[in-house]
């Protein structure tokens, strides 16, 4: 929960001791799902190499993650640079989802796939294409989290196009942000509002 609302030092802090007991008690399955979520908490708190050999590490073969585990590594496979890669993870994380019937883990690896898009050349309608299947499904079963990490990447989205809408989809994503607890996504929100308001200066 610390990591889904983004208060990263209390996440990694947390998790560290999970691997820890993991370790200790060689549960080798919760070891790789909490190494998985520290990468993931350390790459948003700015710390990209501790992130990058997490995230590398050999705990286990890859072909046994599940959509979950794709998501986690997926994400902190972007927030380190690596779109390529977390492309592939969100892509296998959505085919395993629908495989399975995990309808939240498939909404989760469409946002996903929505902001590794976005940072792609040329992806941008793919990019509003997934973020809009992620909201809907989200929206349907009550991810208000998600639903405003949705609602933020439509938002940046719509201020690279110089959309009107741009504006009222990032404060509506802040609004959701500050009310759900969520300092790192409100931030980035507020972020996002400040460029938006310069672009349109």
């Amino acid at each position: 929960m610390h990591l889904v609302r983004g208060d990263l030092e209390r996440a990694i802090s947390t998790l560290e001791q999970s691997v820890a007991l993991a370790d200790t008690w060689q549960i080798g399955l919760m070891r790789g799902t909490c190494t998985d979520m520290l990468a993931h908490a350390s790459a948003l708190a700015g710390r990209r190499d501790d992130a990058w050999h997490r995230v590398l590490a050999p705990h286990e073969p890859a072909r046994s993650y599940s959509a979950a585990r794709r998501v986690s590594r997926g994400e902190c496979l972007l927030a380190v640079g690596r779109a390529d890669e977390a492309l592939a993870d969100a892509q296998e994380a959505v085919t395993l989802a629908r495989r399975f019937g995990e309808r939240a883990h498939e909404a989760k690896a469409l946002c996903l796939e929505a902001a590794v898009r976005a940072t792609r050349a040329g992806e941008r309608d793919l990019a509003r294409r997934a973020y809009r299947e992620a909201l809907d499904l989200a929206s349907a079963l009550g991810m208000r989290p998600l639903v405003a990490r949705c609602e933020l990447g439509l938002g940046r989205l719509a201020a690279v196009d110089g959309s009107a809408d741009a504006e009222t989809q990032i404060a509506r994503a802040a609004a959701a942000f500050r009310e759900l607890g969520m300092p790192y996504w409100r931030e980035q929100a507020e972020r996002a509002d400040r460029s938006s308001a310069l672009g349109r200066r």
